[in-house]
């Protein structure tokens, strides 16, 4: 299952039973609501938290925009998950049960829906149980037809709440994958014990969690977002409350991260994407730039082992390729301890031999043989590049 094929039953579900392309009325329409939203979800954010679920307008270009957006960031966390979720998928069949999804601040579902995909992509007879939580009734009434339309055979409990103000109590089971997408940013933004009570919930959700089971936090690549999120995987990490082990995106589950120590740096995937329809329509209509799919994320489990050590060879691509005033490329990396870059000249054969100039963020790469350049690092005639993983 793509967010190609789930797009039709989104735009018939918008329209009120009808399919088809977009008219371009519809896509001026749309476009026009998904400028608005965009800049109240950025910016000065004065729509973080808000109700643009209950508005026509906002919620279709929510729901035909930022749905196929977000299911395609799911999608590849839990691609950068490794055999979690594969794992997950075979106990569930081995205990001859359903596998279990919860989504806090669900919306219409993208998360879940991704998730579903994931689970069942070479299982398509597994069963799956999801619950689904959200202060808006339109938006849960919409996941459910959503479900429904695209999943054969499962279940979809919804639990209306707002969960700032108390966890709904009528979530009780665990759960083997827990989603909050884009929702902690949304969450207590102008209290100023956000990070406090954004951890207190983790707690709460940890508890929710199956042993070997998988939370993942997403959140948008602002610098404030980013840096907020990257604070709270500290937080996790050193306190051992939760019994959480770190298993993507970072090389290692050191703390304090490299990207804290600098009052300007941040952290996050950007993995290139080609839209379908209407999405490119919509993002051109909008004047958008919609070549890629960025987020901050990561992904823990109940128990088991974690992320390496810091400082074992692995590193992250953790920015983009960047020219200096000698003329190198260079690349920013993080292996847990400390950000160093990697440079070479450009059109150098060797770094282009060895797929340097291709390298992108979160590739997880091992290197041999670098020329010590200062702090950093520098290509030479032995320098090797393992690619390890992709995001």
């Amino acid at each position: 299952m793509t967010v190609e094929s789930i797009m039709p039953s989104l735009i018939s579900l918008w329209r009120g039973g009808k399919g088809g392309r977009l008219t371009a009325g519809e896509v001026g329409e749309v476009s026009k609501s998904l400028l608005s939203l965009q800049r109240g979800l950025t910016g000065g954010r004065k729509m973080a938290g808000g109700k643009y679920m209950e508005s026509r307008g906002e919620f279709g270009a929510y729901l035909l925009y930022y749905f196929p957006v977000s299911f395609v960031q799911i999608s590849g966390i839990l691609e950068g998950a490794g055999r979690a979720a594969d794992e997950i998928a075979e106990n569930a069949v081995k205990e001859r049960r359903a596998a279990r999804i919860l989504e806090v601040g669900s919306g219409p579902a993208p998360g879940t829906c991704a998730a579903i995909a994931r689970l069942r992509e070479n299982r398509p007879e597994l069963k799956v149980d999801c619950t689904l939580t959200d202060q808006s009734d339109r938006a849960l009434s919409f996941a459910k037809r959503i479900i429904a339309s695209n999943f054969r055979g499962v279940e979809a409990e919804c639990v209306r709440g707002d969960i700032s103000r108390g966890f709904p109590k009528e979530i009780g089971r665990k759960s083997d994958v827990i989603i909050a997408s884009h929702v902690l940013n949304e969450l207590w933004k102008d209290d100023p014990d956000a990070h406090g009570k954004r951890f207190n919930l983790v707690k709460d959700l940890s508890a929710l969690l199956s042993d070997g089971g998988m939370l993942i936090l997403n959140e948008p690549s602002t610098l404030e977002s980013a840096r907020s999120l990257i604070s709270l995987r500290d937080g996790i990490l050193e306190s051992g409350e939760t019994g959480l082990s770190l298993i993507s995106p970072c090389p290692s589950a050191e703390f304090p991260c490299p990207a804290l120590l600098s009052w300007n740096a941040t952290c996050h995937a950007d993995v290139s994407w080609k839209p379908c329809e209407p999405v490119s329509s919509l993002a051109r209509g909008a004047g958008l730039d919609r070549r890629s799919v960025k987020m901050s994320f990561f992904v823990f489990r109940k128990g088991g082992g974690s992320a390496g050590v810091g400082g074992n060879g692995e590193f992250s691509v953790v920015s983009e390729p960047l020219l200096n005033k000698s003329g190198r490329i260079r690349l920013m990396l993080c292996d847990g301890l400390r950000r160093l870059s990697l440079s070479a000249r450009c059109g150098d054969e060797r770094a282009k031999g060895q797929g340097f100039f291709n390298l992108r963020r979160y590739d997880r790469i091992r290197i041999e043989g670098a020329e010590i350049r200062g702090d950093n690092l520098g290509f030479s005639p032995e320098t090797k590049i393992e690619k390890i993983r992709s995001p």
